[in-house]
């Protein structure tokens, strides 16, 4: 039996290589294929605090409702003292996307939650006809 890597070993110790080498490109193998963290559960969190519009300071809070296993959101919440309804995303990264609309005026939420789940910071934009407002947001979770 001819073995490149180990020409001049034994039998036994050539399979022994062989079996080594296989045993961790097995596990390397395994270890690139690892499933992705779970999508974080935030179904009926609510989340309050401030966004920044114009250089005021305007309470926001948000209420996620449902999720599915796949990360589809729908939300509800009070930014100054509209209501506002929204659908959107949650990845296994904890970045969450909402969409939703104020009369005609559409808004968007991009943010982050944080690893223990108590904090969701991010940009918000609003738009209508006449123009767009943007501005950052900060939320922690209401105990």
């Amino acid at each position: 039996m001819s073995c490149n890597p180990c020409r001049s070993k034994s039998v036994t110790a050539c399979v022994e290589m062989m079996e080594s080498r296989l045993l961790l490109s097995a596990s390397v193998a395994t270890a690139a294929h690892k499933t992705p963290p779970p999508i974080p559960a935030i179904a009926g969190e609510t989340f309050t605090g401030t966004a920044t519009a114009l250089g005021h300071q305007l309470p926001l809070s948000i209420t996620f409702e449902t999720e599915t296993a796949k990360g589809a959101l729908t939300a509800s919440g009070v930014f100054e003292s509209d209501t506002l309804g929204s659908t959107g995303t949650v990845k296994s990264s904890r970045a969450v996307t909402l969409h939703g609309k104020l009369g005609k005026v559409k808004f968007v939420l991009r943010g982050t939650l944080n690893a223990t789940l108590d904090t969701f910071i991010g940009k918000y934009t609003d738009s209508d006809k006449k123009g767009s407002i943007s501005g950052p947001f900060s939320l922690s979770k209401s105990v």
